[in-house]
């Protein structure tokens, strides 16, 4: 590793922990130099804005959350298959980076402008749709718009864990309660999604 590959990544773990904990609105540049270990100029060195470092730890976090769940379903997986990894890995993902989860979505509703270009960028879900057509054309399941499928899938999995404070306090559930059925929330999304496509 060289020695400038360090300082990036000295600056990019410090704008990663500043933009979490405070948002773009709130990170101050002086704040993520003096974590990095470096000068306010040494950082405009690298980085001659806030908006491009916001847009590197942004686009590191979209694809944790996105485009890496996507690539690792494999074309050679049954339809059942790929919804149920998806659902499990998506799940997981989420369930282990909260707080990346929720700068990513808090963000995007306060500065669509700025992450807009990491949705034109990100790869489509066509894995998953080429292999629903297959499924429909065969008689296997039911033929639905497969957006609103997708939206079925990614809104069970993730607002559980957005949703953490209203949901634990609504029906009452201790913190290790709450894990629990999280962890079962895997099993239970796919069948319920399973069950509405079958004819």
């Amino acid at each position: 590793m060289t020695e400038f590959t360090k300082v990036e990544e000295k600056i990019f773990n410090a704008a990663k922990n500043e933009f979490i904990e405070k948002g773009f609105d709130g990170a101050r540049m002086q704040s993520i130099a003096d974590k990095a270990g470096l000068s306010k100029a040494a950082l405009h060195y690298y980085y001659r804005s806030k908006e491009r470092l916001f847009k590197k730890v942004a686009s590191f976090i979209f694809n944790l959350m996105f485009d890496r769940i996507q690539q690792k379903i494999s074309e050679e997986m049954s339809f059942e298959e790929k919804v149920r990894f998806f659902i499990d890995l998506y799940i997981t993902t989420v369930v282990n980076h909260r707080k990346m989860a929720f700068f990513l979505f808090s963000e995007l509703m306060k500065h669509p402008q700025i992450l807009d270009e990491l949705f034109m960028q990100g790869k489509k879900i066509s894995n998953i749709f080429t292999a629903y057509e297959t499924e429909v054309a065969k008689g296997t399941i039911r033929k639905i718009d497969p957006h609103h499928l997708m939206l079925n899938v990614v809104s069970m999995c993730l607002y559980p864990v957005l949703g953490q404070q209203l949901i634990t306090r609504i029906l009452g559930l201790s913190e290790q309660e709450y894990d629990r059925i999280l962890q079962e929330r895997k099993d239970q999304v796919y069948e319920f999604v399973m069950n509405s496509l079958r004819p």
